[in-house]
């Protein structure tokens, strides 16, 4: 009698620490629920130099500040830390391409998800320019000064921008951090005109003008004469090369042109000139003295000289 009131103590015993049990499993499930936390708490990388750089966490944007004048990797490697018990796709350490938009999903433990973007601040120092010239001319230079150019052809550029919004891209032949001289090419879309300068360095573009482009300067270089050309007759022609630009002189009137032979140091005598890009030719005038030597010719352009022919070891004599 004894041992079955014994089996039945001992069954509802039983009975009575099952059901603790459950109640307590079902009051800890309702203490200790899933976590909700899906955060990015840290993100950082590793600049060129190996110094760590933290990312801000904005709202859902993971913002880079990038170190101004370092080269900007295609990729990075972050180490990235999140909420207890979430989980991050693409997980932290492995390498992932350094642009904008790139994005991670932070998922809590109880199944919510977070997405945060990529962005890269422009961190480079605004630059600035102003034109170094008074005048400035096709088939010239275009003199830039300013600050903060970053001093490498491969990420600056120059450009003029006429009226139509056409670009011409112009070369580059020296460039600091303060300034750029480029080279304007002899026929521009507007040729003679308004255009304003546009430079992009790094991420940063500028706009600066408009800035009026004029002709070319024309100037004839070297000129020669024949050296057998010794004895000249009245109205024979004589011929000079010139090394002008080609292209240069259609920007320039083609009346009024004249060559200036001097007889002596103080008396000289216009007469005409054709000129061609090339060469000009003078011809002797039947009145001109006879039995002076000329070793000085002065070629005028719209009344301006634009280039001298000096023999004063072998000067010409006219004769009849």
């Amino acid at each position: 009698m004894q041992k079955e009131i014994f089996k039945h103590k001992l069954l509802v015993f039983n009975y009575v620490l099952t059901a603790l049990l459950l109640t307590l499993t079902y009051s800890c499930k309702k203490e200790y629920p899933d976590f909700p936390y899906n955060e990015i708490e840290k993100f950082s990388i590793k600049d060129v130099s190996g110094t760590e750089l933290n990312a801000a966490i904005q709202a859902t944007n993971i913002i880079v500040y990038w170190p101004p004048f370092q080269d900007q990797p295609d990729s990075i490697q972050p180490q990235i830390a999140v909420s207890d018990r979430a989980v991050i796709t693409p997980r932290s350490g492995l390498k992932i391409p350094f642009k904008e938009g790139f994005s991670y999903e932070v998922k809590a433990q109880d199944g919510s998800i977070k997405t945060y973007t990529l962005k890269i601040a422009n961190n480079q120092p605004l630059p600035y320019f102003s034109l170094n010239q008074l005048e400035v001319n096709l088939n010239g230079s275009l003199n830039l000064v300013g600050d903060y150019f970053i001093p490498e052809v491969s990420k600056t550029s120059v450009f003029l921008v006429d009226k139509n919004k056409k670009e011409t891209q112009l070369t580059i032949n020296s460039i600091s951090n303060v300034g750029i001289v480029a080279d304007i090419p002899l026929v521009l879309s507007q040729d003679t005109s308004h255009y304003h300068v546009k430079v992009i360095t790094g991420k940063r573009t500028l706009i600066n003008g408009p800035y009026y482009i004029d002709r070319p300067v024309l100037a004839l270089g070297t000129i020669a004469l024949p050296a057998d050309a010794l004895t000249v007759k009245r109205g024979q022609t004589l011929v000079f090369t010139h090394t002008a630009t080609p292209g240069v002189l259609k920007y320039y009137a083609q009346t009024g042109i004249s060559a200036s032979v001097s007889i002596t140091n103080r008396i000289s005598r216009s007469v005409p000139m054709q000129i061609t890009d090339t060469e000009m030719t003078i011809t002797i005038p039947q009145d001109f003295p006879l039995g002076r030597t000329y070793g000085i010719v002065a070629f005028m352009v719209e009344g301006v000289q634009k280039g001298i022919w000096r023999r004063t070891g072998s000067p010409f004599t006219v004769t009849e």
